[in-house]
């Protein structure tokens, strides 16, 4: 029965009772001045996953590419989740080399009352760490460094607190000598290790600093608690980092060996060559490029999509239940990828596995895990679908007021529809004009009776721009409910 028709058959808020999960799904559109803009989102909806960033599991490099099978589920992928990292990174202060206190605070020179001290327990790797007293208001530990250019650098390094940060508050400071840029190191939660990537763009100036001429780095106490301290460890600044590539390849029906079998990706599997959205961005390719920040985080590849245009008449699809390869390969920097902690010995994903390989013609190996069998290694990934889901609402938040230029007459002019996987428009939500939104943004709920978006439709918005106002992005979500998918993770 389809979507429509079972629309009608159903009396919980007219969707089918199966739809019980929500979502919402967020992208930023820019605004061509003056013209006609059509805004497209279609769902994301995530099948086939592994969920931990905490162990490594391997580093990209020119001779080394990752890999992950997985089995599909679906088939299509509307993008992916993947952590990674840069490793490109140079050390600012690892506090292995301190002998006695002293030792550390010639180098960490303190500006107030308390002065730091080296720490043996409480310590996030190798055998030491710093301790910084949260005593004094205004107290300052500051290391002198050469002058360093640190453009668009990214800052890391794990901090732990024995109090709150709602009642002791640390940041984390740079200079070149004469300003100084601050960043708040806020903690959700105290005695444990909490990982900070600090992005120089990201914090705060006291003036103008010449982020080409850093000349010390340092940590003050913003609010006091008498008989607490902060601690600090591997400190490492890491530049900004360039780019990797992936590849999606179908391995065929049968679960590809990797130990005691020969199996590469040239000879027993078939790339993936329609990366891309035909029914969206109209183009395709064979790999999507992924350009990386400083620091370990997780990255939503929204470009990496397969099969979602079912209205576009050459669009392919995935094969269901076959199993396909996610690989990751050098441009121009080295980047570490993580997954699960395998001293769980967890086995967190069943239908695949993480591997490495030399090149696309040498046979994979499977990352060994617990007790190096390998039978637990994953990387960390996800794997997003399209599906047929119920519209809940949408949300428009426009970055300047749109047609606000009341005194000009201007108006802001909008038509919300429902496209089908025939590319018919199925149903028209919201025709907008006549109106100014001077706040900048606009809600719409359908929970009185959720029109549905079949599998293949999009959500879209024309949005016609007026050149007076000042609007050069819009920021589009859409909220709905789809049915559990079933998967093979």
């Amino acid at each position: 029965m389809s979507l429509l028709r079972e629309i009608y058959t159903n009396k919980s808020n007219g969707t089918p009772k199966s739809f019980t999960k929500q979502m919402k799904v967020g992208q930023r559109f820019n605004i061509v001045k003056g013209q006609l803009n059509k805004l497209k989102v279609r769902p994301n909806i995530l099948n086939e996953h592994v969920e931990s960033s905490r162990e490594l599991m391997s580093t990209i490099t020119s001779s080394n590419i990752v890999g992950q099978v997985f089995k599909a589920s679906q088939d299509n992928i509307n993008g992916i989740l993947l952590t990674l990292e840069s490793a490109a990174g140079s050390d600012i202060d690892n506090f292995e080399s301190y002998v006695t206190d002293g030792d550390l605070q010639a180098v960490w020179v303190e500006s107030g009352t308390g002065p730091a001290t080296i720490e043996t327990t409480i310590i996030n790797e190798g055998l030491q760490s710093m301790k910084m007293p949260g005593e004094t208001n205004g107290d300052t530990w500051i290391k002198t460094i050469s002058s360093s250019d640190f453009t668009n650098f990214t800052f890391s390094f794990p901090w732990y607190q024995d109090k709150e940060y709602n009642k002791m508050k640390f940041e984390f400071i740079l200079s070149d000598g004469v300003a100084i840029l601050s960043f708040p190191l806020t903690i959700t939660q105290h005695n444990q290790w909490t990982q900070f990537e600090v992005d120089i763009n990201a914090m705060t100036d006291s003036g103008v600093t010449d982020k080409t001429a850093i000349t010390s780095v340092g940590f003050r106490v913003l609010d006091r608690e008498g008989g607490f301290s902060a601690y600090v460890d591997n400190m490492v600044a890491t530049p900004q980092p360039g780019s990797i590539q992936v590849k999606l390849w179908d391995c065929g029906d049968t679960l590809p060996v990797a130990d005691g079998a020969s199996f590469d990706l040239t000879n027993d599997a078939t790339q993936n060559t329609e990366l891309g959205d035909l029914g969206i961005g109209g183009t395709l390719a064979s790999e999507i490029n992924l350009y990386l920040r400083g620091g370990q985080r997780l990255y939503h590849l929204e470009d990496f999509i397969t099969g979602v245009a079912s209205e576009h008449p050459s669009n392919n699809t995935l094969t269901v239940g076959n199993y396909y390869a996610l690989t990751l390969h050098y441009v121009d920097t080295n980047v570490s990828v993580y997954g699960p902690d395998t001293t769980y010995s967890i086995n967190y994903y069943q239908n695949g596995y993480a591997f490495y390989t030399s090149a696309e013609g040498v046979d994979i190996t499977k990352i060994a895990g617990a007790a190096g069998s390998g039978a637990y290694s994953d990387l960390m990934f996800g794997i997003f679908s399209v599906q047929d889901i119920y519209l809940l609402g949408y949300h428009l938040h426009f970055n300047a007021e749109a047609g606000g230029a009341a005194s000009t007459g201007a108006l802001a002019d909008w038509l919300a529809f429902v496209e089908d996987s025939n590319m018919n428009i199925e149903s028209v939500m919201t025709t907008h004009g006549g109106h100014a939104i001077i706040d900048g943004d606009y809600h719409e709920e359908f929970d009185w009776k959720p029109p549905p978006l079949e599998k293949g439709g999009k959500f879209e918005i024309y949005y016609n721009d007026d050149f007076t106002d000042n609007v050069a992005g819009v920021e589009l979500e859409f909220f709905y409910l789809y049915a559990s998918p079933d998967v093979n993770g």
